[in-house]
């Protein structure tokens, strides 16, 4: 109950919440990732190969950044992935570090040019 209190009392959240996954999504696009067409504010990364998801996994977090790979059974094999969850407590800076933490690992693993 309390949580949908907040959303009727405090509607900028919802438009920071859109703000943030358009931002991400339209900047992942444009990086050369692949979203998978997504619409909503849970934003996946295809890494493809489930060992290269692990491994720019691992590597994320030791830049500070948890992103648990997403796996078979979860997804079928070959079609391991990332997700990133957008709330509206996230800066556009937290954003950019995402993007390019996330660039230069694609570039590194060859998921884009």
């Amino acid at each position: 109950m309390k949580g949908i209190e907040i959303i009727e009392r405090d509607k900028w959240r919802r438009k920071k919440l859109w703000e943030n996954t358009r931002y991400l999504k339209n900047n992942l696009d444009q990086r050369g990732f692949n979203t998978l067409g997504s619409q909503t504010p849970i934003v996946p990364v295809l890494i493809g190969d489930e060992k290269t998801a692990i491994d720019i996994s691992r590597e994320l977090l030791q830049r500070g950044i948890f992103a648990p790979p997403i796996r078979w059974p979860a997804v079928p094999h070959g079609e391991a992935r990332m997700r990133f969850t957008l709330t509206s407590e996230y800066s556009k800076k937290q954003l950019d570090t995402l993007l390019d933490n996330l660039t230069d690992l694609g570039e590194k693993y060859k998921l884009i040019q």
